[in-house]
């Protein structure tokens, strides 16, 4: 059992915004799986609820609890996975205020999307010819966007777990924005990066003038290593 003491907390977050968690189960999820794994299970359980949707076959209420539960797992999931990945072997029983802080705060970003997700999802079932493939197709599409912002997650986690280590802001191929603009070749602790929001590739940034959604931007060890 994870000493994990922030998971009633922010079950009661994801709860007050959707009406529905199961604490036990965020409570005890403790497989060990890769960042990547997590998020392979992530979008195929998305994609399947959103073709699920487009078919007729789940409700909106359905729709937003069951991925209310789901991003509560995820999220936790992710996030243990990403501290192992930077070097914790027990992430269960390495996590603390600060991790439940990050989680909480990403979490409920999230929670706050969900039902108006769920609903376009439901909506393209009542389409029907082209109208409704091309909308089916949209809405597979986002999903992608979630499945990023849940890989950001994962690497916040390896970035808080390593917070002290510097790290070089990088362009990615795409066009940049302001911000970006102003960050590229910056070196500071990772912390300084998390403190001041600046989080490449973060679906919705709020500290990014290109909102993350087309960043292709990284921070960098000095030898090369993606740390964010």
């Amino acid at each position: 059992m994870s000493n994990y003491h922030s998971t009633a907390r922010m079950a009661s977050v994801v709860a007050a915004m959707a009406g529905h968690i199961d604490r036990l189960a965020l409570a005890n999820r403790s497989a060990v799986k890769s960042i990547n794994e997590v998020l392979r299970e992530y979008a195929d359980t998305l994609t399947r609820w959103v073709v699920d949707a487009a078919n007729g076959n789940l409700r909106v209420a359905s729709f937003t609890r069951q991925m209310t539960d789901e991003l509560g797992r995820d999220s936790i999931a992710v996030y243990q996975e990403g501290m192992r990945e930077a070097g914790i072997k027990d992430p269960a029983q390495e996590m603390d205020e600060t991790d439940g802080e990050a989680i909480d705060a990403w979490l409920a970003s999230q929670v706050a999307h969900i039902a108006n997700f769920a609903a376009d999802a439901v909506a393209v079932g009542k389409l029907t010819g082209d109208e409704r493939t091309a909308a089916r197709a949209v809405m597979l599409d986002r999903v992608a966007v979630w499945v990023q912002a849940l890989e950001v997650l994962g690497r916040v986690a390896v970035t808080n777990t390593k917070a002290n280590q510097m790290g070089e802001w990088r362009y990615g191929d795409t066009e940049h924005c302001d911000t970006c603009l102003s960050l590229n070749g910056q070196r500071h602790r990772l912390k300084w990066f998390i403190s001041k929001g600046y989080i490449p590739r973060q679906p919705g940034s709020d500290t990014l003038e290109c909102k993350g959604y087309n960043c292709q931007c990284g921070i960098f060890s000095d030898d090369g290593e993606r740390l964010l």
